[in-house]
């Protein structure tokens, strides 16, 4: 269950008839109920989601002081990281193939975002640390293999 708050006025008119024409306007009883709950009593389970996410990013900060190649550009408030592997000079197919095949990764392809997102991955960090910190060095033993 989700809401939108739209303040232009023919704006919201536009996104309402286009959420009416694919169907996704329609909320169950029990989304909308879990979500007001999740609005009153739900502040210190968000903090704690918050803290542990920050703690991720920054894992991630210190894990690529390692690993030549790859930078992190620094998130705005999010758990998705956009990554840049420009210096590591691969194409996009070819990018895409080395995260997936060598650092057994599934990331977002820049490329995807359109042409400016070339030699860029767009990861999600909302998961255990164990498996973060994995991932970080399966990557770390990709790039190094890359480069030998």
């Amino acid at each position: 269950s989700s809401f939108t708050v739209i303040p232009d006025e023919a704006m919201r008119k536009r996104y309402q008839v286009e959420n009416s024409r694919l169907t996704i306007n329609k909320n169950n009883a029990f989304a909308n109920v879990a979500m007001e709950a999740a609005y009153r009593h739900g502040g210190p389970w968000l903090d704690t989601v918050m803290a542990y996410l920050h703690r991720n990013v920054q894992m991630v900060r210190e894990k690529l002081k390692v690993i030549d190649g790859v930078t992190l550009i620094e998130p705005q408030g999010s758990f998705l990281l956009w990554l840049d592997f420009r210096a590591l000079d691969l194409e996009h197919t070819a990018l895409a193939d080395f995260l997936r095949n060598k650092a057994k990764w599934s990331a977002s392809r820049g490329h995807a975002f359109g042409e400016e997102g070339n030699g860029f991955a767009r990861v999600n960090v909302a998961c255990t640390r164990l498996r973060l910190e994995a991932a970080l060095e399966q990557l770390r033993v990709a790039v190094e293999g890359l480069q030998a």
